[in-house]
């Protein structure tokens, strides 16, 4: 008997390459989230530092610099802030492609399934054909014998 060959092997292939192709999507969203996050850190270790520059020393206050640092802060803080809403879409963007990469998933694994099936199913109707065959001639053999 011919070996198994699933008709949808076409499409198992396509699915398969969809779902890859989600999972590389989802790899690159989330490296985009974790620049954002290593930026909003760096962010965050300037502004201390800012603050920390503006924080009066004892003796002379050297004002061009303070109000340097104070400009400093408000470019830091406005960075911060574009960070934050960049954040925000980029981990919406995480969470749809996430959600892509699970439909691709599931559609693959229904094929999957069909597949196995369809395998068990031609198994199992090799072994019952087996069975008949091997029925027929054990019959054969008595019919034989009793002639």
């Amino acid at each position: 008997m011919a070996a198994f060959r699933f008709r949808l092997a076409t499409l198992l292939k396509l699915r398969r390459t969809v779902r890859d192709q989600a999972r590389a999507h989802l790899a690159q969203a989330q490296h985009a989230a974790d620049m954002l996050e290593e930026r909003l850190a760096a962010l965050r270790r300037e502004l201390d530092a800012a603050r920390r520059e503006q924080q009066l020393q004892p003796g002379a206050v050297d004002v061009d610099r303070l109000l340097a640092a104070t400009r400093y802060e408000a470019v830091l803080r406005y960075q911060e802030q574009d960070v934050l809403a960049q954040r925000e879409l980029v981990a919406a963007e995480v969470e749809r492609r996430r959600e892509l990469l699970l439909a691709a998933d599931r559609d693959l694994k229904a094929l999957e399934k069909l597949q196995q099936r369809q395998a068990e199913e031609q198994l199992a109707t090799m072994a019952r054909r087996a069975m008949a065959e091997l029925d027929e001639a054990a019959r054969n053999v008595r019919g034989e014998n009793t002639s």
